[in-house]
């Protein structure tokens, strides 16, 4: 009888979505418990504490949900911007220093926590873009960042790079999102 009741809740979460023990309570009595079943029968995977996820079958195995999901749920909102390590080095190559896994811009949560088995790099900032833009992610590399795995300062590998973008939108961006020493340093290369 138990097991066909987490088997009723199973059935109410779809696959790749992020569940809240909490919510699941208010229309499910026995969540915790049928949760508790659920993941000793691998059919649900916890996200991080009061967070649960039905993985998505495919004949490779099974998938966590999408970074997206995982972070709006853990967050309780979508005001963040979620930045991959990739996105970084199209910009510049040898970033190791960024290798902890997507950087999250938002204005809650600080700090590196696991989210469904994988690292996310939490930062709180109190502006940040709706999307990615190609000079959002300069001023902030030139912000966060020092020195190429090799050694060699950011600021000498990006400047060859720098007639690759419109100087008064990098120095708008940079106004906007940078560091008073990205500020300076933009305006010195590109004024």
């Amino acid at each position: 009888m138990k097991e066909r009741k987490a088997h009723e809740l199973l059935g109410c979460m779809r696959p790749g979505k992020v569940y809240r023990q909490a919510d699941l309570r208010e229309h499910w009595p026995n969540a915790s418990h049928d949760l508790k079943a659920l993941l000793e029968e691998g059919e649900v995977r916890k996200v991080s504490a009061g967070l649960y996820y039905r993985p998505k079958k495919t004949k490779y195995g099974s998938i966590a949900p999408e970074d997206e999901e995982l972070v709006s749920n853990f967050l309780r909102d979508n005001d963040f911007l979620l930045l991959d390590v990739n996105q970084y080095n199209s910009l510049v190559s040898g970033l190791t220093q960024l290798s902890m896994g997507p950087k999250v811009l938002n204005r809650r949560r600080h700090g590196y926590f696991e989210l469904a088995g994988f690292p996310f790099d939490f930062r709180v900032r109190r502006d940040f873009p709706r999307k990615v833009t190609k000079p959002f992610l300069l001023v902030d590399l030139l912000d966060n960042v020092t020195q190429a795995e090799d050694g060699t300062p950011i600021r000498e590998r990006v400047l060859p790079r720098l007639a690759e973008y419109d100087p008064t939108e990098l120095l708008r961006t940079a106004a906007m999102y940078g560091n008073r020493s990205t500020q300076a340093f933009l305006r010195e290369v590109l004024e």
